[in-house]
């Protein structure tokens, strides 16, 4: 259904069509046939013209009712976060996607392989393991000693590195 606005814009368009018509009927007689049948025509273009408006505004309305677009509608409020779960389920539906067994994100099958071996995977894949073994879900302490002991390892391997080099230097 038409909203009220519409409605008053209609009416409006065909009392201005009127009162044009009523005008050069009232000055018919000043003008030469091919002059009226000018304005004449024109007016009925214009007339015209409000069918294909009217049948624009309907298919809009309809298109505008149609589910496929109220869904897409609802979907764009959605937040970000709500409208990626969304995509990754119709992704998942579609096969399009998968679920990495390491890490438990959704990734493109496309992608799988290189995904896996990210750092990203890897250390959820950790922290996966870390919870089990610890059965904690709070792996933060865990976490935090680990990098540490690593960061430790690192530092002793650049050490050795570093005095493998100056005496092997020292020897040239």
């Amino acid at each position: 259904m038409a909203s009220a606005d519409t409605v008053n814009r209609a009416k409006q368009f065909m009392s201005i069509i009127t009162e044009m018509n009523s005008t050069i009927f009232d000055i018919q007689d000043k003008l030469n046939d091919g002059e009226f049948l000018s304005l004449m025509n024109n007016t009925k273009a214009l007339y015209d013209l409000r069918k294909s408006f009217e049948t624009m505004t309907r298919t809009v309305i309809e298109l505008n009712e149609h589910e496929i677009v109220r869904a897409e509608n609802r979907r764009s409020k959605l937040e970000i976060k709500e409208r990626k779960r969304l995509d990754e389920a119709k992704a998942l539906r579609d096969g399009t996607h998968c679920v990495c067994e390491k890490c438990d994100r959704v990734v493109e099958k496309t992608y799988y392989y290189t995904h896996k071996k990210t750092e990203l995977c890897r250390k959820s894949f950790e922290t996966k393991k870390l919870a089990k073994e610890t059965q904690s879900l709070d792996t933060k302490k865990y976490t935090k000693a680990i990098v540490q002991i690593q960061g430790l390892k690192m530092k002793q391997k650049v050490a050795e590195r570093e005095a493998g080099e100056a005496s092997g230097s020292g020897s040239v």
